[in-house]
C-alpha cells in the first residue's frame, strides 16, 4: 500500500520541479546606431522608443550583453517580434520597436527623433 502512494507521489513532485525550472533567457546584444543603442536579436534589430512602467513588463526573454541586470521583457500581448522592453533592475524600463514596425500601440508617443523620420 505504501510503495502505491510514494510512486505518484514522486511522480508529482518530478513534474512540479520540472515546471518551476528556468525558462532559458535569450542573450541579445547592442549595435551602435544613429545616436541610440539599438538591441540586436537573432536577425532582428530593436530601437528605443518610449519610456515605460516597469509595471508592463511581461515574461523576462533575455538578457543583453550577457549582463544579467541588462533584462529583456515581453510587452503586453505583442508579438515579441516587433516589441521588447529592456529593463535594468535599478532603472527604469524602455519599450524598443523592430525598425521595420509602423503600426504603433494606441497611447504610445516617442519623443525620440529616429522614431519620426
Amino acid at each position: 500500500m505504501r510503495k502505491m502512494i510514494v510512486l505518484p507521489l514522486m511522480v508529482t513532485m518530478l513534474f512540479v520541479l520540472c515546471a518551476c525550472a528556468e525558462q532559458e533567457l535569450a542573450n541579445m546584444t547592442t549595435s551602435e546606431g544613429q545616436g541610440y543603442a539599438a538591441i540586436v536579436w537573432d536577425d532582428r534589430a530593436y530601437i528605443p522608443y518610449c519610456a515605460i512602467s516597469k509595471r508592463e513588463c511581461g515574461e523576462q526573454i533575455g538578457i543583453v550583453d550577457g549582463d544579467k541586470e541588462g533584462r529583456v521583457y515581453q510587452y503586453k500581448n505583442y508579438s515579441t517580434e516587433q516589441w521588447i522592453i529592456n529593463a535594468y533592475t535599478m532603472d527604469g524600463a524602455i519599450l524598443y520597436r523592430e525598425v521595420n514596425v509602423t503600426e504603433i500601440p494606441e497611447g504610445l508617443e516617442s519623443e525620440y527623433d529616429w522614431n519620426h523620420e
